[in-house]
């Protein structure tokens, strides 16, 4: 993921509503949402490189989601797949507490990063820059690739329209609500762009929610709903890339979006 909206008991009928963007390289293999024939009980996207995931969860309703911190000078020779967090964390019974314990004698092998864990004990933020495992309480948040609730312009605009949303619709959720959010293609201004070390036309273009950098951009929205039923609801609009060569910049006709829905009852935890 590169930009999330979480909204964790803030909502009567839905106690955790997730709306994101997940952005990459167009040459990167990727597999759209679905539930893994090799970790049975869990679904998500998946990269095919380091079989590693941006966004995963399991049938218990437990959910890891990643997204990497900008920040070049930390950036390391050798470093391990972040991706591979979140398939470590939900393979195993244990709770988010306790992977975070072990984590943290690992996680400075990572390039920077920040991970959010749900377990049916609460929900968790944890980066590999500060070392901090953070208790987050009932309330609506963004992260992007910065520290978590960081304002940067697109953060903040979109955590405004995701609080109205849920405010305006109180009493059923669709997916498609999220997707003009997600679809946002608005860059800010050039006073308003984080400083992160890139140079400036590319901080313009990944200023915006949905972007769309040439061999790089948004290839995958993602919305997770869970219901007071203990209803799940996965919903992805992955993009297909229609080209050997991806190594120019993809155009328009060569982008191919496709919709994958995965519902299923949340188990009960043992």
């Amino acid at each position: 993921m590169c930009i999330a909206w979480i909204a964790y008991h803030a909502h009567p009928k839905y106690p955790l509503v997730i709306a994101a963007n997940r952005d990459e390289f167009f040459s990167r293999p990727t597999a759209a949402a679905a539930y893994w024939s090799d970790q049975p009980g869990i679904a998500g996207g998946r990269d095919l490189k380091d079989q590693g995931t941006w966004f995963a969860a399991d049938q218990l309703g437990r959910f890891g989601l990643l997204t990497n911190h900008r920040d070049f000078s930390l950036h390391k020779d050798a470093p391990e797949s972040r991706g591979i967090l979140i398939p470590c964390y939900l393979s195993r019974p244990n709770s988010a507490a306790a992977f975070f314990d072990t984590l943290l004698e690992d996680a400075s092998n990572f390039n920077p990063f920040n991970l959010l864990l749900c377990d049916a004990d609460g929900l968790y933020h944890f980066d590999n820059i500060t070392q901090q495992v953070t208790a987050l309480k009932p309330g609506i948040y963004g992260l992007s690739n910065a520290f978590l609730d960081t304002p940067w312009p697109k953060l903040e605009r979109g955590k405004a329209r995701f609080t109205e949303l849920l405010y305006a619709s109180r009493d059923h959720l669709h997916p498609d609500l999220f997707m003009p959010i997600l679809k946002d293609s608005q860059t800010a201004p050039d006073q308003a762009l984080p400083s992160t070390g890139l140079e400036l036309d590319l901080e313009r273009k990944l200023s915006s929610i949905f972007v769309d950098a040439g061999t790089y951009g948004t290839r995958a929205h993602t919305v997770f709903l869970i219901d007071v039923a203990g209803n799940v609801t996965l919903y992805e609009q992955s993009l297909l890339i229609d080209t050997s060569d991806v190594t120019l910049d993809v155009t328009r006709e060569q982008k191919k979006w496709r919709s994958t829905e995965l519902k299923y009852k949340q188990a009960a935890s043992k």
